[in-house]
């Protein structure tokens, strides 16, 4: 009897393990690094910046493709056009948005630290 309470204790010893292991592999970012939390900000902060900088117009196609999740149909729509415009004025804003200049604007508290110096 307590060889066979071993044993499942292996068994399942063995399956929690195998477990573990494949959970670590399918979310290897589940507990991301300082590091790449930092980075993942700032690419963010580019990307707010440059989405910014867009015409209100183009700014509103992409809301209503990225946010909304509306598909061409729906946002034309939206924006009074058949979903063929829809389709070309998304494919337009993101090339803008492409093309934008890949910088950040300084923070507003670190632009008044800076100036205050």
């Amino acid at each position: 009897m307590a060889r066979r309470v071993l044993s499942n204790q292996h068994r399942g010893d063995h399956r929690r393990g195998r477990l573990n292991s494949r959970l670590a592999q399918s979310r290897p970012e589940a507990f991301p690094t300082p590091e790449a939390q930092a980075l993942q900000s700032e690419e963010q902060q580019v990307l707010w910046c440059a989405y910014r900088r867009l015409s209100p117009d183009d700014q509103e196609v992409l809301r209503l493709a990225a946010w909304e999740e509306l598909p061409h149909e729906q946002m034309g729509v939206a924006l009074g056009c058949d979903p063929g415009a829809a389709r070309q004025r998304l494919h337009r804003a993101r090339a803008r948005l492409a093309k934008q200049p890949q910088r950040a604007e300084r923070p507003l508290a670190v632009a008044r630290r800076h100036d205050d110096e």
